[in-house]
């Protein structure tokens, strides 16, 4: 019988050895380095400058890839700049009046116009507007307008997925308005979620999105958390304007991040044309003149106003009531034209009231103040 000892040596020297199993550590990092260089940026790469899409008086305000915005109070004119937008890389060339608003040619790619607002009636009326500056009689077959509505903001997000995802070639998509997508524009968390899909979608399908969303009353900014994160990704801002009093719609430059600032872009009604269109040359100047002037001249410009308004007003009278001042301003407030509203001339009678040109005493009567210079 062999030593124990021998046959235990033997057994091992012809015997595979036992590897202990080391389970690996797993590093603490979600990225290596060769995924953090994937996106590394050299003098040996060579990604091209951002592609113009739309630009205004000159200026790129929108570009392939990226997201721009249009910003603007209610009824202050967005869906005359929205069809002009649309139209441009249709008419591209042509001399055709689309407000300053210029575009390479479409080239059969996709254009999208998505309603989430206004009635269907109301999104027919805006595409027959488009079809009429373009000049075409049927709906090309790369623009489609569809109307939202009908659907709910976690609906809409799904619809928006299904468009990228079904729909090849984009070119342009319009998204009036983006904080219906949301059930609060200040819910932080939903509006980043949306902006970072948008922006995926932007630069995964290349393409350009169009968002618009209302300006707040008094500051003039885009709304809640998604107009504010909208203004810190997008390639272009521009904020539409009205003056009613003269009649007057102005696309104005917030910010562009890849040219120039424009200047303001004047329009207003045209009877035959049966929508907006460019002043003349003569008062695009005088406007953009005033456009430039300082917050103290306007001022000091609106205080005279105000002024000769309320001398012809009150005449030889120093103490009016309200509801005399307010009829004598309707007429006083702009003769050349006729009456104007009351609202009109409510706006005028507290504008003069900040100027400090009358008080009001206990039976609501308005007197004039003694230094006041009529």
């Amino acid at each position: 019988m062999p030593n124990d000892i021998d046959a235990l040596i033997e057994r091992n020297n012809t015997t595979t050895p036992v590897v202990p199993l080391v389970s690996k550590k797993p590093s603490k990092w979600k990225f290596d380095i060769a995924e953090l260089d994937s996106n590394r940026i050299t003098h040996e790469t060579s990604f091209p400058e951002p592609i113009p899409v739309l630009s205004i008086n000159g200026s790129t305000y929108a570009v392939e890839n990226e997201l721009s915005i249009i910003t603007g109070l209610p009824k202050a004119g967005k869906s005359a700049v929205i069809t002009a937008m649309i139209a441009a890389p249709f008419v591209s060339g042509k001399d055709i009046d689309t407000l300053s608003i210029t575009a390479p040619p479409v080239k059969g790619r996709n254009v999208i116009y998505i309603d989430t607002e206004m009635s269907k009636g109301s999104t027919q009326k805006l595409h027959n507007q488009v079809l009429r500056m373009i000049d075409v009689k049927t709906t090309p077959k790369n623009l489609r307008f569809w109307n939202w509505k009908k659907y709910r903001p976690d609906d809409r997000i799904e619809a928006l997925k299904a468009t990228f995802e079904l729909i090849p070639d984009i070119h342009i998509i319009f998204i009036d308005g983006i904080a219906d997508f949301m059930a609060s524009v200040n819910d932080e968390v939903k509006a980043n979620e949306l902006l970072e899909m948008l922006g995926d979608y932007a630069e995964e399908k290349k393409c350009t999105i169009i968002t618009v969303i209302h300006e707040n009353f008094g500051n003039g900014q885009a709304r809640g958390h998604i107009g504010s994160g909208l203004g810190r990704k997008c390639a272009g801002t521009i904020s539409i304007k009205k003056d009613r009093a003269k009649g007057i719609t102005s696309i104005e430059c917030k910010t562009l991040r890849h040219a120039p600032d424009f200047d303001p872009v004047f329009c207003q009604w045209d009877i035959d044309l049966k929508r907006l269109a460019l002043v003349d040359e003569t008062i695009a100047k005088a406007l953009s003149k005033e456009s430039k002037k300082t917050e103290e001249e306007l001022e000091a410009e609106e205080r005279e106003k105000l002024r000769a308004i309320f001398k012809q007003s009150f005449g030889i009278d120093t103490m009016l009531s309200k509801k005399e001042l307010t009829t004598r301003v309707t007429r006083y407030y702009n003769p050349n034209k006729g009456i104007v509203s009351e609202k009109t001339a409510d706006r005028a009678i507290k504008d003069g009231l900040e100027f400090g040109l009358f008080t009001v005493d206990a039976q609501k009567n308005y007197q004039l103040v003694k230094d006041s210079p009529f």
